[in-house]
């Protein structure tokens, strides 16, 4: 029949029911201890075996500290009557810390945000911004974990992260390397997988710099849980493998615990492994009763008495569960107690025990009832319609049914809701009220139909987050592990892409890389060229070099008069023998600087050997040669006194253009050339105590044919001539012009 079908399918629908309460809690302030005196020490000992002795002892410490301790319906009132004279601000924030901390294993989360608030709020009065993080990043976890304020929780952990990156303490590394792993959890909860991964990454650049074995042990621990919320199941399985050794070799029982419980629930997921899932799920109870914590000890024997009824081995899943009631009994643990009734009940419906399970269904919904678990509540009433149906009791099951009905009005429990008109749908039809029971399978099939649309939704909307992280998680999985293989054609073109990918990048790089190095090439070679051409020492322009440049080629309309200088510095020639290399140097540097300073607007100095430079200026209306060769001298001469050297130069001078009548005739190499012309008289005349200068320039009349040739030579004939007169600052009876003499000498030779 259909009705039995339905029956069959809603108890297929329970067994996936199973993690969301047997999780064990997750705090983060597990990872950074506290730096705690001795009597908080011995009290946060006891935080897990014995939380009401631990609160005890921090009272009692806290009397110690205290002139006045009002114990309320909220918490602790306290005036600002703290005695911290002995610097124990710190340690009276830990002990409400570690108050919270116990009040949180006891399962009283109202004192336990009570107690952290005043610890934050301690904190915040005394300056102490390690201890405030720590206090915020416990509050965090708090308000996620245990109630519905998620962005308060988020707020309250990235106020942690700031007052972390404000502290000095010697542990503000492993306290942000908390915080980025409550960040990432956090985020993983609520499907945003990028901002988690981000806060993976930032968690495993800290513990790798720190290199402290227990810290990676956690950062594998949360990379785990990440995976397994991106359905990456056997990544998760290594992170889990590799946090369960390490903290095996530190003796961290709860983080051997929490590992090896995850580790068992993959197993668990798989279907096939429940002889593996179990074998872990015992060494998640042995670690928690190694920690000496009952509590959570009596969760892990209630997982595996879920595994053992899933292995259908009733009898041990149900020596588990009593063993799991005795120690929650013990522990006034109303929740716990609830949760195991209702899973034995669960129990003896798969063993068709029908008044055990009515026993135990019904005490569970009383203690649900109670707590005003409704959530719980709803899937109790459930399995307790379900079992009506079954035993032929329909009224008392629609009865049952409805009130799920009336339970579930929220959009949260669609679920609940759907199972509820599903086996309505059958108690009406076993009753024979078949209207009824077309009208609740319509409801749900329509339920479901939303509850569809909904996950398709969902998985829309994460889908786009999800794909980048997904391929990445895909192909580190490639490279990380050798024995896993491409299963599909999809994998495999994922895989060409990022090689094509990957090797477009490696040529983008090469091209950049050979960019950068040809653009830095460029740069060198602009340099070396500069420093060619200009001299090595003085830093002036080389005069050859700055033929070549643009400036003197290119063609002019009209050529303005100028004054080609060429001086012969004498205390040039023997500078370095006279202070050495390196005070030679240094002065010829500040020889160059000096004269770029002191060279007047429209005229620069050039090199034109070691102990030569050429001075070009314009020629003025009022200006000449003597006055050109004053200024010349006495630039030198402030110089030169300023480190005692010779002052005397010679100076040779010629006007450009040299020709009036022809100014393209002689272009400025060849002007240079007759400064080195009247620069050898100038030499003539100059004496070792005082400076002379020579100046050559062509009469009128030349004709420009004349000079066509070696113009050093020319030059020396046009004086012969008379063309080129001379003007100087000594007696030009003592030139003597080596072309003229060879010349007379040839004509006073005798025959032969």
């Amino acid at each position: 029949m259909r009705s039995f079908r339905t029956l069959s399918r809603v108890a297929f629908s329970f067994l996936l029911i199973l993690v969301s309460w047997v999780t064990p809690a997750y705090g983060y302030d597990d990872i950074t201890a506290m730096e705690l005196n001795d009597e908080l020490s011995a009290a946060n000992e006891l935080s897990i075996k014995a939380p009401l002795k631990c609160i005890e002892m921090v009272d009692a410490y806290l009397g110690k500290n205290k002139s006045q301790l009002q114990q309320t319906k909220q918490g602790f009132v306290f005036n600002d009557s703290f005695s911290l004279a002995s610097n124990n601000n710190s340690s009276i924030v830990n002990a409400f810390q570690i108050k919270s901390k116990c009040y949180k294993k006891l399962k009283n989360i109202d004192q336990a945000l009570v107690n952290i608030e005043i610890a934050i709020e301690l904190a915040q009065t005394s300056s102490l911004p390690f201890e405030l993080a720590q206090a915020k990043l416990s509050y965090g976890s708090l308000l996620f974990n245990h109630t519905q304020r998620h962005v308060d929780a988020l707020l309250e952990v990235q106020q942690a992260s700031l007052q972390a990156d404000s502290s000095s303490h010697p542990l503000t590394h492993e306290l942000q390397l908390s915080i980025h792993l409550a960040l990432a959890d956090f985020y993983t909860q609520k499907d945003k997988f990028q901002q988690a991964n981000q806060e993976l990454e930032s968690a495993k650049t800290i513990a790798n710099k720190l290199d402290k074995p227990q810290l990676i042990a956690w950062l594998n621990y949360y990379w785990g849980r990440y995976y397994i919320r991106i359905s990456q199941p056997q990544l998760a399985l290594s992170h889990f493998v590799d946090a369960k050794s390490m903290a095996e070799n530190a003796e961290n029982f709860l983080l051997i615990a929490k590992a090896t419980y995850e580790i068992a629930d993959i197993y668990r997921r798989q279907g096939n492994k429940l002889d593996k899932a179990l074998h872990y799920a015992n060494l998640s109870a042995n670690a928690y009763q190694d920690l000496g914590d009952d509590r959570e000890l009596a969760y892990a024997q209630i997982y595996m008495a879920i595994l053992h009824r899933q292995n259908q081995e009733y009898s041990l899943s149900m020596v588990y569960f009593w063993n799991a009631g005795d120690l929650l009994q013990g522990l006034q643990d109303l929740t716990g107690s609830a949760l195991c009734n209702f899973e034995m009940g669960k129990t003896f419906l798969k063993m068709h025990s029908v008044d055990e399970a009515r026993n135990y269904l019904n005490l569970a919904r009383f203690q649900y009832s109670k707590m005003d678990n409704t959530k719980m509540l709803a899937d109790t009433l459930l399995l307790l319609g379900r079992l009506n149906i079954e035993q032929g009791e329909a009224g008392i099951a629609r009865i049952q049914l409805e009130k799920v009905l009336a339970l579930s009005e929220s959009l949260s429990f669609l679920e609940q809701r759907e199972r509820a008109y599903e086996l309505l749908a059958a108690a009406y039809e076993l009753t024979g009220h078949y209207k009824k029971a077309i009208e609740n399978f319509k409801q749900f099939h329509a339920l479901q139909t939303k509850i569809k649309q909904l996950e398709f939704t969902l998985e829309q909307n994460k889908f786009n987050e999800q794909y980048q992280l997904i391929e990445r998680t895909q192909q580190i999985t490639v490279l990380e592990q050798d024995n896993q293989k491409l299963t599909s054609k999809l994998e495999g073109f994922l895989m060409v892409c990022v090689v094509i990918a990957t090797v477009l990048l490696v040529l983008l790089y090469r091209y950049i890389h050979n960019w950068l190095k040809l653009k830095q090439l460029k740069a060198a070679s602009q340099t070396l060229i500069t420093q060619l051409n200009h001299h090595p020492h003085t830093l002036l322009p080389w005069w050859s070099s700055q033929l070549k440049s643009e400036q003197f080629n290119k063609p002019r309309e009209t050529t303005l008069p100028q004054y080609y200088a060429l001086i012969s510095i004498n205390f040039l020639t023997d500078l370095y023998e006279k202070y050495g290399a390196l005070k030679a140097q240094r002065i010829e540097k500040e020889f160059g600087v000096y004269l770029q300073t002191h060279q007047p607007d429209q005229a620069a100095f050039y090199q034109m050997r070691d102990n030569q430079l050429l001075f070009i200026t314009h020629k003025t209306e009022d200006s000449d040669a003597e006055s050109l060769a004053q200024f010349l001298t006495d630039i030198l001469a402030r110089f030169t006194h300023k480190y005692d050297l010779a002052p005397s130069v010679a100076i040779g001078i010629v006007n450009h253009p040299f020709l009036p009548k022809a100014e393209a005739a002689i272009d400025h190499k060849r002007v240079s050339d007759l400064a080195c012309l009247a620069l050898l008289g100038a030499k003539q005349i100059q004496t070792p105590e005082e400076s002379a200068w020579l100046e050559l320039f062509a009469i009128d009349c030349p004709q420009a044919a004349f000079f066509n040739g070696d113009i050093w030579q020319l030059g020396q004939q046009a004086i012969a001539k008379g063309l080129v007169k001379i003007n100087c600052s000594g007696d030009k009876s003592q030139l003597v012009w080596p072309i003229i003499q060879a010349s007379n000498n040839m004509k006073l030779k005798p025959a032969f």
